[in-house]
């Protein structure tokens, strides 16, 4: 070439805003009214990153140096149409680039779209072209990072999906209670473990306990059969109790006993009627009797199956009944064809029955292991429980709050579940040690409400837990020489008497007299024993 016509080049020493960059100064240089490398843009310069030296070797060997403006501005052209077609990917380079500062000279009340914008997938990144600015591969490896950093912290892997289609989970064996909080403005809802009592209020409750029975009566020839239910306590203060083929009463009032009914067959169930006026009698041949306990007579005898009924529950004039089949009958006794309908969903003996105090609802338990509970107006459950493992005998309505029901399991199960009959949710469950035969509701003061739970194999205890707390509040232990069958509260909700297979039936003072909202001076209504003897059975 000719000096006659010098050509201008580019200066190729490297520019001093470079070292800006790269080296060791601080990168807060603003006013320089160069281009930076990173965006193409002026007075903007990139935060200080670590690049590893092969990427830059490689980008910068595939592009030439310009020798006018309107080279650059060609090459500033090709790279912005390359950046905007591109895509999240990985580096090229076996090496990864590291960030190690994320200032950025943003205005700070104009929020960046980079940042406010989030992608709803996960997808894998695509390499990027050989010729890529070095902000390109900062960027995408910058994205990677906080991806991988997203998922990590969730649990994922990168690429899974969040919605996966996978069975339904089991029923939760942990209870916990949805506690509402106003805070200011704001609802609240936050998970809590149910409040407990206080130490003193349980220790006192713990003395109130006694360590024996009040009162001890013989019960030789009592059968041993932990899913027959051999005892019934009537609002007249009148205990009645089964003795193989014989049923006994005895007047807590006067201290009197009397044998009332000897039947033909093995009594496997009695129950008092409603107004306390009649006895009701389940044989192992499958027929129920009623006696009228004041006039010392059987009234009549119904056929209801082929099996033993097990178990009775009055509601009003129906007796409902369950059977070894696995069958439930509803029995009208005013009127000679006594069976109006039939409930056929246990596959095995029916052990628990007990209506709702405003017979609404039914809660029935076999020795299938399932839990029902009906509505008076159809033949179909409107819940069925399986949560328990073993025969489910104990059954308990709450006489304060209608909806709740508590269930106790077998010697295979020794769990005690707290159901919403509303809702068909589980509320709470105690873990005990021992079979559960039966379940009472009481009162205590200073406590409130409680529940009290009667065990066989292996410790044959009687059991007081405060409810909702579910806070044992007090136990005798070896109640009985052996396994307690069964249980029942006396009128005033204060003794409760339990019979075992020892032969022995006990009287245990643990509740206080529950205080009665006042009655309605007004109300004339006529129900329970003010009616007197208004039921004609036939």
């Amino acid at each position: 070439m000719t000096s006659s016509s010098p050509v201008k080049k580019t200066p190729m020493k490297t520019p001093k805003y470079h070292r800006t960059v790269f080296g060791n100064m601080s990168p807060n240089l603003v006013n320089q009214s160069t281009n930076s490398i990173f965006t193409g843009s002026k007075g903007v310069l990139s935060p200080n990153f670590h690049v590893v030296n092969s990427d830059w070797n490689s980008t910068f060997a595939a592009k030439p140096s310009s020798t006018s403006s309107q080279a650059a501005n060609s090459d500033s052209n090709k790279v912005s149409k390359i950046k905007s077609n591109k895509s999240s990917s990985n580096l090229g380079s076996s090496r990864k680039i590291r960030r190690t500062n994320t200032n950025e000279f943003l205005d700070r009340f104009i929020p960046s779209r980079q940042t406010t914008s989030g992608k709803l997938t996960i997808e894998k990144t695509k390499s990027l072209p050989s010729f890529a600015m070095p902000s390109d591969h900062i960027e995408s490896q910058t994205s990677e990072i906080y991806q991988n950093t997203v998922a990590e912290a969730c649990g994922l892997e990168v690429g899974q999906r969040i919605l996966q289609f996978q069975p339904v989970p089991p029923e939760s064996k942990n209870s916990l209670r949805r506690v509402a909080s106003n805070n200011s403005n704001t609802m609240k809802c936050k998970f809590k473990t149910r409040q407990m009592i206080s130490t003193f209020a349980a220790q006192a409750r713990m003395k109130k306990i006694p360590s024996c029975p009040e009162k001890v009566l013989d019960a030789p020839g009592l059968v041993d059969d932990f899913y027959l239910n051999l005892i019934s306590w009537s609002e007249d203060n009148v205990l009645a109790i089964a003795l193989g083929s014989s049923v006994y009463c005895w007047n807590a009032n006067f201290g009197s006993v009397d044998l009332v009914a000897e039947c033909d067959s093995i009594v496997t169930s009695i129950r008092w009627s409603p107004d306390d006026y009649y006895l009701s009698i389940g044989l192992d041949n499958g027929n129920i009797e009623i006696w009228d306990i004041e006039a010392n007579s059987k009234l009549r005898t119904m056929s209801c199956s082929n099996s033993r009924i097990a178990v009775q529950d009055w509601s009003e004039h129906i007796l409902t009944s369950g059977s070894r089949m696995g069958q439930i009958l509803n029995n009208d006794v005013r009127v000679s064809d006594h069976i109006t309908s039939k409930l056929e969903y246990h596959t095995a003996e029916v052990c628990g029955l007990q209506w709702r105090p405003d017979g609404l609802q039914l809660a029935s338990g076999g020795n299938d292991n399932v839990v029902n509970i009906w509505d008076c107006r159809n033949s179909v459950p409107v819940f069925t429980k399986t949560a328990h493992n073993a025969a489910v005998k104990a059954i308990s309505w709450c006489p304060t709050q209608l909806s709740l029901l508590a269930t106790g399991g077998g010697s295979a199960c020794k769990k005690i579940h707290f159901w919403n009959s509303n809702t068909g949710c589980r509320i709470n469950t105690i873990e005990t040690d021992s079979q559960v035969s039966s379940l009472q509701w009481g009162y205590s003061n200073g406590i409130g409400k409680e529940i009290v739970s009667t065990h066989g194999f292996p410790n044959n205890q009687i059991s007081v837990y405060s409810y909702p707390s579910l806070q044992k509040t007090g136990v005798i232990v070896d109640a009985h020489e052996s396994r307690i069958l069964n249980s029942q509260l006396s009128p005033n909700g204060t003794i409760l008497a339990t019979i075992a297979a020892d032969e022995n039936l006990k009287f245990w003072k643990l509740f206080d007299e529950q205080p009665q909202a006042p009655k309605d001076v007004f109300n004339t209504s006529t129900t329970g024993k003010e009616m007197g003897k208004v039921m004609t059975i036939r």
